[in-house]
């Protein structure tokens, strides 16, 4: 929270320190891996823009079915609800170096994105070859709330050449690794402590088998508007 606390101070002073006569604005509208985004854009120099980047998505599967084998829960008798929640709040700095629309960015995103799942009561799901009757099952994958973002992308929102641009990014934000946990209510409460143990268990596993995707790319088409 307090890298976030700096970068919004640092945006801030960029914000205040504009000169009038670069002092151009424009808002992008656009969609892409980070979900549906609205852009901010202030021009600082000829060839340096600041940007306040705002995504945000949700979208709800509530008939998910694992596969009959699955190598982590090995069967989910019944279906699954999963949820996906998308929503990054970014402040960025863009330097066109030939004045032009290509750009590289750079900044930081507070990272807001996570994917949930619900069971419903009496369901039966498999954990290393044993059965468990579940009133409720419960699980949520989050990632750092602090990414750093670089990528490239074409449109300068804050040009007075015209008033509609294309706007374009490519990048990639370093989210770190995935924190998972699964929590659970048996219907037997004999059982708990062991289902308990099984979902720890279960959730380090696939920590582990998702180490590596630290990365989240960010794809995203629009249009902006300069005022």
């Amino acid at each position: 929270m307090k890298r976030i606390m700096c970068v919004c101070v640092m945006l801030f002073v960029l914000v205040t320190g504009v000169d009038a006569a670069n002092g151009d604005a424009g808002l992008s509208l656009k969609l892409g891996t980070p979900g549906i985004g609205v852009d901010l854009t202030l021009g600082v120099s000829e060839k340096v823009n600041v940007r306040l980047s705002g995504n945000f998505f949700s979208y709800t599967y509530d008939d998910f079915e694992f596969d009959e084998e699955d190598e982590e829960i090995d069967e989910v008798v019944d279906t699954v609800e999963v949820a996906l929640d998308l929503m990054s709040l970014g402040a960025l700095v863009d330097w066109h170096p030939w004045g032009g629309g290509f750009r590289l960015s750079g900044g930081a995103f507070y990272n807001g994105n996570e994917v949930s799942l619900s069971v419903t009561a009496g369901d039966t799901i498999t954990i290393d070859d044993e059965e468990y009757e579940v009133q409720s099952l419960d699980g949520q994958i989050d990632f750092s709330a602090f990414a750093p973002y670089a990528g490239i992308g074409w449109g300068n929102a804050a040009t007075a050449e015209s008033r509609w641009h294309f706007a374009f990014d490519l990048g990639v934000m370093l989210q770190g690794s995935a924190d998972i946990s699964l929590k659970a209510t048996a219907t037997d409460p004999t059982l708990q402590n062991q289902l308990n143990a099984a979902l720890e268990n279960e959730a380090q596993d696939l920590e582990d088998d998702a180490e590596s995707f630290t990365l989240y790319p960010v794809l995203a088409l629009g249009l902006s508007y300069t005022f």
